[in-house]
C-alpha cells in the first residue's frame, strides 16, 4: 500500500534531494504541503503522495518544454500580483 503522506525527511528522500531544498520548494510554492495537529496541539508538516507525483510530473513537463498549469496557491498569488 502506498503511503498517503510523508514527513519532510521522507519526502526529501523520495525525491532524492536534501531537506533544505525540499523546504525551499515548499516555501516557494513549488511543492504543496499541509500541517496536521496531534492531541497535544503539536503540528507536523506533511507532503501528500499526490503532491510528490504532481511535482515530478510538472518538472518532467518543464524539461520537455511543455506549459504547466500553476498549482492552486500559485494561481491565487498570480492573481494578486
Amino acid at each position: 500500500m502506498t503511503k498517503l503522506a510523508y514527513a519532510p525527511e521522507e519526502a526529501a528522500e523520495a525525491l532524492s534531494i536534501g531537506l533544505t531544498q525540499l523546504k525551499e520548494l515548499i516555501r516557494l510554492g513549488k511543492l504543496d504541503s499541509f500541517t496536521t495537529q496531534d492531541a497535544g496541539s503539536r503540528s507536523s508538516r506533511r507532503i501528500s503522495h499526490a503532491a510528490l507525483e504532481r511535482f515530478i510530473t510538472e518538472r518532467e513537463a518543464l524539461e520537455r518544454g511543455e506549459v504547466v498549469s500553476l498549482p492552486q496557491h500559485d494561481r491565487a498569488k498570480a492573481g494578486a500580483a
